[in-house]
């Protein structure tokens, strides 16, 4: 499972639901992530017996080779619209 958190830049929320929910695997801004390593992780995971994993993401977390997931550009008096990231992440894992 995939879940996707409000965060913007600090990744706290997506850190704590995380921790708190037994997450496998938790993306955060700031840190950028490999794809590859999410997926041999929970393969190994499967390997070893687990039937499911949780992968949390923040809304702002980036690829290594990417950047963070814009809904909504940024517009004069307001902030860009983040969000997509975890469905991105869930497809292609």
């Amino acid at each position: 499972m995939v879940a996707e958190v409000m965060g913007r830049t600090a990744g706290r929320i997506a850190l704590y639901a995380g921790v708190a929910g037994a997450g496998e695997v938790i993306l955060i801004p700031g840190i950028s992530y490999d794809l590859r390593r999410v997926a041999d992780r929970i393969a190994e995971r499967e390997r070893l017996g687990a039937r499911s994993s949780i992968v949390v993401v923040s809304e702002w977390a980036a690829p290594k080779d990417g950047s963070a997931s814009v809904v909504t550009p940024r517009c004069e008096g307001r902030l860009a619209t983040l969000g997509g990231v975890g469905d991105q992440a869930a497809s292609k894992l």
